[in-house]
């Protein structure tokens, strides 16, 4: 079956985030963080079973390279992307 991949608003932000700091650290890194991550979600629309559940609805897959953890739902026809994490940091509300 064939999924279509919808990124949320605020996973998209923080793509955009992190591959911002990525870049400012060293020119080319956030450009390997998007081509990991362009894999990774290549993997989850091709065997989004693979993955383990978090909870009853949603999927996590893990990033190799980077500290960052992408959290997915699977819908009928559609992959639903709600946050790439990063694991190291605490989140904003808190």
């Amino acid at each position: 079956m064939t999924y279509n991949l919808e990124i949320k608003a605020e996973a998209d932000d923080e793509i955009f985030e992190a591959y911002s700091w990525y870049e400012q650290q060293v020119a080319g890194l956030g450009d390997r963080f998007i081509l990991e991550l362009e894999s990774i979600f290549q993997k989850i629309v091709t065997n989004p079973q693979h993955y383990k559940t978090q909870s009853s609805v949603f999927r996590q897959a893990s990033l190799k390279s980077f500290p960052f953890v992408i959290y997915f739902e699977v819908k009928k026809t559609a992959i639903i992307v709600y946050s790439v994490f990063h694991t190291k940091r605490k989140p904003k509300n808190l």
